[in-house]
């Protein structure tokens, strides 16, 4: 009976594995694949794209090497070292995320925009697109900005326990004073 089991526990274990490299090669492709069925709704609110950020919302700055933007105070901001298909990768550490990179990845894909609600912002000239999706137990926040350089975009993806105005109020604000170098 064990004997009969191991080949069934190795390609599970084998499947996870490569969904879990998937995952960190291109995180888009893999929630357009296994999540097609996602709750994806549009907010009234839209990101503009030359509105002055709050000054009491966004009071420090990060300088990475391909991009700066602006954040509250209390969040805990960390470089990460480039994993897969990442350029360059910045942990936000918004206070109970379950998820909350921004990052500039590498892709050959071409990107296009969701099939569902979204809303349109420019970033330095560059057409972006947000929308959110959300499920049992959490609400997720995606902008993507495809065609930043030559096969390169840029993602934002912060996904927390419920849906939260002022995050991403937030979020709205940080895009609104992202530049790229």
């Amino acid at each position: 009976m064990k004997s009969s089991l191991m080949p069934i526990i190795l390609l599970f274990l084998l499947v996870i594995v490569v969904v879990y490299i998937a995952a960190k090669l291109d995180p888009v492709l893999l929630r357009q694949k296994f999540y097609p069925n996602a709750i994806i709704t549009q907010k009234n609110s839209q990101t503009q794209s030359n509105s002055t950020p709050s000054p009491t919302t966004l009071k420090t700055n990060f300088q990475g090497t391909n991009f700066q933007f602006n954040y509250p105070e209390n969040w805990q901001i960390k470089k990460i070292n480039n994993q897969g298909s990442s350029v360059e990768l910045v942990n936000l550490g918004i206070d109970k995320a379950f998820n909350d990179t921004l990052g500039i990845f590498k892709s050959n894909k071409i990107m296009t925009k969701p099939s569902t609600n979204f809303s349109e912002f420019a970033v330095s000239g560059k057409e972006g697109w947000k929308w959110t999706e959300s499920g049992n137990n959490y609400y997720s926040y995606y902008y993507l900005i495809p065609n930043i350089a030559d096969n390169q975009y840029l993602e934002l993806l912060v996904t927390l326990p419920q849906k939260n105005d002022s995050i991403e109020n937030q979020l709205n604000n940080l895009i609104d004073s992202l530049q790229f170098k």
